[in-house]
Formats: C-alpha cells, structure tokens, sequence
C-alpha cells in the first residue's frame, strides 16, 4: 500500500537536535500512511546509530555543498503521495493539525501546505519571529529542489497554500560563539556567491544574499547588495521583499532620515500588498522617532485600514508572505499601534482616532493594556501626559477608557486599578475631578474611586505636603487615612452586606482589611497609646510600602513628642 506520505530529514552530527526532531514526527507517522526517509549527510557513528532506531530507510550521501542534492537523493526514493521535509535542528511541538490535514483528506484540495518555522533569537526562547514555510508538497515526476543553499522546490504547480498552525523549534540563528556565526554566514556566504553567478537575475538567492549579512550585523553590506538588487527589475514577490531590507537595516542603524527618505520611495513603487505594510511600519516608526506626529498619523490611517483588510482578506497576503510572518506578528501590530496612539495624543487628530477605534481591531487596541509589555508604555502615554480636559476627551473616545464604565464593579475597579499608578501628580486634579463626575453618588464605585483618592494622595505624600508646615502635613495625612478607612468600610458594606458582621481579616481582601487597622492606629494615636500606634503603623506599611514617606512622618512626630 502506497504510503500517504514521505517525512524526509537530513541527518548531521547535532546528537541533541536529531534526536528531538525525529521524537517530534513519530506522531504523525503513528497516525498517518507514512514512510521516514534519512539522509546520513556525515553524521559519524553516535549519531547514525542513534537513526537506526527510527528507520531503516538510511541513505548515504557524501556532502557536496549542495542541499538541493541531498533533498533529491531522499526525494527520489520517496513512495508518498506528499513530501514533508524537515531540518534536524527543528522540533515540532505539536503535529495535530498535519495529521488531521491528512486524515481529514483535506489535503486532496491543496498541493502545498505550510507550517510555521519559530526561528528563535536567544537561547531562552523569549525572543523569536514565525515563518511560513511550505515545506509540505504534493509529490509530482517533475518535483524536484534546485540551489545549493536555501533550496527551494520546483515541478509542482502551487495555486493556493494551505496555512497550518503547527511550528517548529528552530535555533539555528543562534549561536554559541561569534566564531560559529561567522563559519555559517561563510559557508552560506560562498554557496549563494556561486548561485547567483549562474542565476543573477533570480531575486530569492539575491534576499537570501542580503538576509545572510545579517546575523554577523554586516548592515552596510547588506544595504548595498540590497540597492543593487532592486536595480535589477523583476516581477518577483522577492524583489518586493529586498525594499524592506533596506528599511530594516536603517531602522538598525537608528538612521531616521534613511527610513524616511527611502520608505516615501518606495510607498510610491507601490509594493506587493503585504511589503506595502511593511514600508508603512518602518515609516511610522521613523516619523514617531523624528517626533512628526502629523506623518505618524498620516500613515497610521493607511495602515490600520491595510490591517484590516487583512485581517478580512488574509489569503491575499499570505500568498505574498515568502515565509515571512513578522508584519501581522502581535509585536509589530502592537508597537505599531503605540506609534499611532502617540501620534493621535499629540496632534489630537480625530480621523486617527477613528481610526483607533474600528470595531475590527478593537482586541488589537484592548491588548496594548492588557499585556505587560505595553501596558506601562500606554498607560504613561496616555495619563502621563494630559495637559489639560482636550487630552481626557480623547481618552474617553478610546476603546479601553469605556471598559472603566463597565455595570461590572470588578471589571471597575481592576480598571482604575490600573491607572491611578500612572497619572502624574501635578496632573491628578483634573483626572480626580472627571473620575468622580462619572460615578453615582453613594454608590459601591463612588466609594471605591474616593478610597484610591485617598491611596493616591498618600503614596504621593511629599507632592500634596511640600509647601505645609510639619502640624498642616500631619493634620492632612491623618484625614487622609481616615478618608481612606471611611470610603473602604463603607464600600466593604455595599459589596459583601450582612455577611460582612461574620467575616474576619480572612475573608477580606488585605486593602479591605487594612480600613480596619487604620481606625484602631487612629484610635491609638487618638489616645496617646505610642507603642500600639507605632506597631499598627509598622502593619499598614507592610500591606501599602506605596505610604512609607506619608507613615513616616508620623512616626518621626510622634518621636518628636515623646522626646518632649
């Protein structure tokens, strides 16, 4: 019985990273007609004993500098219907998608399916980028790969890909010395010479050439191969590709005006939609970086509506993507969306802002406050920097201010949670005064809004306390506290009602709790009782470190009184 498919691996000396590429395909030969051919390209003898525990169709082939070679030799042998090839450096993490491609014979409507590559940047994993590769094609007399590095296939008439979500572990660009970096970029670097002295007209081997000073940050190179390339016309998705190269080795090099200069160039080339994108975010970026707001909201508009379009038309740009995922990345779309919010905040530019608030990327705009890595950025940006009620008009119209508003008090108050830490002191005032002319008086927010008041004020002691005298500054802090213990006890009482009589310190959040420490401090301080009072101050600032400056000067005037 002919076997569905063919998973074809070229075996090296990597031990380690053999061994978890062929762990990571068993489950797809388990569930899916498949045969696993090996290419034993020099791997030596712990390794090829290693793969024979895993097939016994072992092929052994002497290394020429030619992938496509080894490609073919497995290749040839192949009884699948479809041919899956993979490097031994990479590891699936999971392969439920390929095999339900398979066993749903959803294959029978495609030629060619991608998978993503994950190539990583560090060896902690935190930083990478996804590729679509379209390493999974359907086998024809004619398929076959060409280029010595690189290789891509050919003889297979490709009309729509399949995108599929499975993605492998790759850390081949990284590298445990500079003199591994600099052995691959050679070795690649002089196989790629030699293919575009025989094709010097094929634009992938050209990208290829200017991806491949990359690594060893040869920028300049890179620039200058690149400009040499676009020279050259070509009708090529690749051709498109190299523009951005240019842009992303300016961003580099943090030259701003390049960007600027090249990027309105080449917006006028008019790309293939998906590099089109792509010249959009380096642009953004520079102008952001240039501090011209008019242009970062200019592009922003164009941009945002090309991601929407996307995101309503994906199969018109992933047709384009040449393995190439980093545009929609969640990072790009991020940063790019914090360059646009910037941008509007400046220039107060409602088209922008409409822009911003499009249904369709409304997630996208909720995620920047959602996610850590954005949220201080955003936060700062918009409550850092409201010089007066215009900025506060604006924030209302975002999509994230009209979450605060929620009939949902947990979503309220996990939102104003959240922005109080940002707004600067000598900006509070406005924001206080819009804070509380949206809440209802005597309700369970206007409580919980008039306690973070109070929180607020007292981590922000020294600003409120700077021109008071030492009686003034304690005479505030003390109404301050009590304010603080009144508005959360009374907020206490809405939300738990009757139970809250049989509730202990248990049961009450530690900011809940802390009202009631307050008042017995106050009741100490009240009464002279020093001992008691300086141990319940020492309690709040365990719970609140944010009031040790406000806490503080009681305890020195306390200290004071006792010495006189």
């Amino acid at each position: 019985m002919q076997p569905k498919l063919t998973i074809s691996v070229l075996i090296s000396r990597n031990y380690d990273g053999v061994k978890k590429c062929l762990d990571s395909v068993r489950p797809i030969m388990d569930k899916v007609a498949s045969e696993l051919i090996l290419t034993d390209t020099g791997c030596g003898d712990e390794v090829r004993a290693l793969i024979e525990g895993y097939s016994d169709h072992i092929i052994d082939f002497e290394w020429i500098k030619d992938f496509s070679a080894a490609r073919n030799v497995g290749l040839k042998e192949a009884k699948g219907e479809w041919f899956l090839f993979v490097d031994d450096d990479e590891w699936f993490e999971d392969v439920t998608e390929i095999v339900e491609f398979f066993n749903s014979n959803e294959c029978d409507k495609y030629n060619v399916a991608c998978y993503i590559q994950r190539n990583y940047r560090d060896w902690d994993g935190k930083e990478y980028i996804d590729h679509n590769v379209d390493r999974i094609i359907r086998i024809t007399p004619e398929l076959h790969f060409e280029h010595r590095v690189h290789e891509t296939y050919t003889g297979v008439e490709v009309s729509k890909k399949k995108i599929l979500n499975s993605y492998v572990h790759h850390y081949g660009y990284v590298f445990k010395s500079k003199e591994d970096n600099i052995s691959r970029f050679n070795r690649n670097y002089e196989l790629l010479m030699l293919e575009i002295k025989d094709n010097p007209t094929d634009m992938r081997l050209r990208h290829q050439l200017v991806k491949n000073f990359l690594p060893t940050e040869q920028i300049d190179e890179s620039i200058k191969e690149s400009f040499e390339a676009i020279k050259i016309e070509s009708e090529s998705e690749y051709w498109d590709a190299i523009h951005n190269n240019i842009l992303f080795c300016y961003q580099f090099k943090k030259d701003w005006d390049s960007v600027i200069k090249y990027g309105e160039q080449f917006l006028d080339k008019k790309l293939l939609p998906y590099d089109g994108f792509g010249v959009h975010q380096y642009l953004i970026r520079a102008y952001w970086e240039k501090e011209d707001y008019d242009n970062v909201c200019r592009l922003g508009e164009n941009a945002i509506h090309i991601y929407i379009d996307y995101k309503n038309h994906p199969d018109d740009y992933n047709e384009q993507q040449l393995m190439r995922f980093e545009f929609w990345s969640s990072n790009n779309i991020s940063e790019m969306l914090c360059y646009i919010l910037s941008g509007t905040l400046h220039t107060k530019d409602r088209k922008s802002l409409e822009s911003l608030n499009n249904n369709q990327i409304r997630d996208d705009v909720l995620f920047l406050v959602r996610d850590e890595n954005y949220k201080t950025w955003v936060m700062t940006m918009v409550f850092g920097a409201c010089e007066d009620d215009s900025y506060i008009q604006l924030f209302e119209q975002l999509p994230f201010c009209k979450e605060i508003w929620s009939t949902d008090t947990d979503k309220y108050t996990d939102q104003l949670d959240m922005i109080m830490p940002y707004i600067d002191a000598e900006l509070f005032e406005i924001w206080e005064t819009w804070l509380l002319n949206h809440v209802i008086e005597g309700s369970i927010k206007e409580m919980y809004c008039f306690s973070k008041i109070c929180d607020y004020r007292l981590s922000n002691i020294k600003y409120y306390n700077m021109d008071k005298t030492e009686q003034e500054s304690i005479e505030y802090i003390l109404s301050t506290m009590s304010g603080y213990a009144e508005t959360r006890i009374y907020y206490c009482e809405l939300k738990y009602g009757d139970k809250l009589d049989a509730m202990g310190p248990e049961d009450l959040l530690e900011e809940e709790y802390l009202a009631w420490i307050i008042q017995d401090m106050m009741s100490s301080f009240d009464n002279s009782n020093v001992a008691e009072t300086i141990s319940l101050i020492k309690k709040i600032i365990d719970i609140r470190k944010q009031w040790a400056d406000a806490l503080g000067e009681i305890t020195t005037y306390i200290a004071r009184l006792v010495e006189g």
